[in-house]
């Protein structure tokens, strides 16, 4: 594809978004965020639309998928619903946006969208923790006690991964990654 991404967590960066965005001149902005981050992903839209006019936004995630129709925001391109990897690249490579599950994209008329069809958990890979160590600085939960980090650590991802929008479960799945980090040395 030959995308070079640069990625910017709101939370932690100490530089401020819309001058990463002034110097990277981006194609493609791509946010992600929480129910009680919408005003924030809101204003990361208008910022970018600010230092890089010809752009396209794309928004995604967890609360994309559960609440797609309260970001289609002035600014917003594209709305990813599913588990967002294949769409997202599958939109940056020129696919047609009809042929993409869970997709919603701005037209003349409004917005269209395709149907959201859930991944099978099983054909995902589970995550690379293999950088955890070198980055552990800015993992903030790494002071918190052995079990609260586990606990903690595992109830996101597994939200984020493992609870789609249809309310099924992977308990096989859930197991395997409990078991991983578990393991991991470099969590705790």
């Amino acid at each position: 594809m030959g995308a070079q991404p640069v990625l910017y967590d709101g939370i932690l960066e100490h530089r401020p978004f819309s001058r990463v965005v002034r110097e990277v001149r981006p194609d493609w902005v791509g946010l992600t965020g929480y129910l009680t981050q919408e005003r924030e992903m809101a204003e990361y839209v208008r910022l970018a639309r600010m230092a890089a006019p010809g752009c396209r936004v794309v928004v995604g995630g967890v609360h994309a998928q559960l609440n797609w129709d309260r970001l289609r925001w002035e600014g917003v391109d594209f709305i990813l619903r599913g588990e967002s990897t294949a769409a997202f690249q599958a939109l940056l490579s020129g696919a047609d946006p009809a042929g993409i599950p869970g997709l919603c994209w701005r037209t003349g008329e409004g917005w269209s969208e395709t149907p959201y069809i859930p991944c099978d958990i099983d054909e995902l890979p589970l995550p690379d923790r293999s950088g955890w160590a070198a980055g552990a600085k800015w993992f903030r939960y790494l002071d918190y006690p052995r079990v609260s980090t586990l606990k903690t650590a595992v109830l996101h991802w597994m939200h984020w991964r493992y609870l789609p929008s249809d309310g099924t479960r992977n308990t096989q799945r859930f197991g395997l990654l409990a078991g991983q980090l578990a393991q991991s040395e470099h969590l705790f």
